[in-house]
């Protein structure tokens, strides 16, 4: 397992900051901050809820995002641990991801997504 986690920016969303992680070789945010930041219900976990159940179709599952379980978890919630914007917590038995490619996507459109919004890639991270 590639054991490369690290903050590389916070962003600030609507008042809220918004870790951008790099794990496995690939930029993320955790869905249920960014869902926190747009606004969903349960503190951002209706946003999973949604991005697993309503928009399945639209969203590719390891492309556009991932679910973290054991192993994986552990490693990003351990590497996660080491930067100032750690939020998972230890009782977290899965965690959502979302890749850059499930922000660009269309089920993003309906919630009024900012085509301009600050996440995306930097080559300078990697």
């Amino acid at each position: 397992m590639d054991k490369q986690v690290m903050l590389t920016e916070t962003f600030d969303f609507e008042g809220r900051p918004l870790p951008f992680y790099v794990f496995k070789g690939r930029a993320c945010i955790i869905a249920s901050d960014a869902g926190a930041a747009l606004g969903y219900g349960d503190d951002g976990k209706k946003l999973v809820d949604r991005i697993r159940d309503d928009w399945a179709a639209e969203l590719i599952k390891t492309k556009d995002y991932d679910v973290l379980l054991d192993e994986e978890l552990r490693e990003f919630r351990r590497l996660s641990a080491l930067t100032p914007e750690s939020g998972v917590s230890a009782r977290t038995r899965n965690l959502t991801v979302l890749y850059e490619s499930g922000l660009d996507r269309d089920p993003w459109d309906p919630l009024g997504h900012d085509p301009n919004w600050p996440i995306e890639v930097h080559p300078e991270c990697y």
